[in-house]
């Protein structure tokens, strides 16, 4: 036990002390407790306080499609400013349907040959991300269709161009890292000391660091690129997503804030806005990372973009006109 030890400070002249003695200050506390104890365990007084206490009903979630009762995760969360420096707003800029596309997307790319996009899931999350990014340039609010487009419509031909754009800008960059940066491990690879190999948490931080950052910094959003797979597979079973803030941890890693088109605006997820931890490497619906959503990845990249006036948006030579 510890014992405090107090110090007799001395009064000024002319007042005079009243409190009572210590010995009387301490019967009188013994009584004030044994009064309380009386009222604590009587029944009649107990029952009494009870009885006076509403009830209060448990705390109900009557968002639209969902069952009345207690509310199954968090409500919608508030904003994150800190999260937030570019002013991307997932429910204006994004698109209201999934990342699931179905049909013909076929297109022929460099190093790989044909590819159809439209024969596994999740296949035009580039070109999702790419058109979000020239919504949110052009101040322009994406269309609200809720279900994939259908075939030969405007809006599905242009995510799908953007998509091609994705992985070949650049004399095919993002598509060129994916196949590479698959292969390699996460760690450094040394030999006698001597760094012989840069693992992909190393490259990844200095993405961070030089290419992603500064441009979040700048209120510019940025499309990355996720490695997902490791080793000789298909570099489709990778990611596109849109980085539209970010926390710093030190070390050159952060907390990104992206819009993932496989995650869109949804009672799970209000704000459309998931989170990549890329010490952790997991993705989740809150920036603690408490409510994951189940993926991960290996690293991070920028991809190379160029804005583009979509077509929901009039061009700025015809609206003059």
């Amino acid at each position: 036990m510890t014992h405090v030890h107090r110090t007799q400070r001395g009064l000024p002249a002319g007042i005079t002390d009243h409190s009572p003695p210590r010995g009387r200050t301490r019967i009188a506390a013994l009584v004030l407790a044994s009064a309380l104890c009386m009222i604590v365990l009587s029944p009649t007084v107990t029952q009494a306080a009870i009885a006076r206490v509403p009830d209060v009903p448990a705390a109900r979630d009557d968002r639209p499609g969902l069952p009345p009762g207690p509310s199954p995760r968090p409500a919608p969360r508030p904003p994150r400013p800190e999260l937030d420096q570019t002013g991307f707003d997932a429910d204006r800029h994004g698109f209201a349907f999934v990342n699931a596309w179905t049909k013909d997307l076929s297109a022929k790319l460099p190093l790989v040959g044909r590819v159809d996009f439209g024969s596994f899931d999740f296949g035009l999350c580039g070109g999702m991300v790419y058109a979000a990014a020239d919504s949110h340039f052009a101040r322009a609010s994406t269309p609200t269709t809720a279900t994939e487009p259908k075939p030969g419509s405007a809006l599905r031909s242009y995510i799908f161009r953007r998509q091609i754009d994705s992985l070949t800008a650049k004399r095919a960059d993002a598509l060129r890292r994916f196949l590479r940066w698959q292969m390699l491990p996460l760690n450094d690879k040394r030999a006698f000391g001597v760094r012989v190999l840069k693992g992909l948490r190393n490259r990844s931080r200095d993405q961070y660091k030089d290419q992603i950052r500064p441009r979040l910094g700048r209120g510019a959003v940025v499309p990355l690129g996720m490695v997902k797979v490791h080793g000789v597979k298909q570099p489709w079973l990778n990611h596109q997503v849109l980085a539209t803030g970010f926390r710093d941890l030190g070390g050159n890693e952060g907390v990104i804030a992206v819009y993932d088109p496989n995650h869109p605006v949804s009672t799970e997820n209000p704000d459309g806005i998931t989170y990549l931890n890329m010490r952790t490497r997991r993705q989740s619906f809150d920036p603690q990372g408490r409510e994951p959503t189940g993926d991960t990845f290996r690293a991070i990249f920028r991809t190379h973009y160029s804005r583009k006036a979509p077509p929901w948006r009039p061009n700025v030579r015809d609206h003059r006109k």
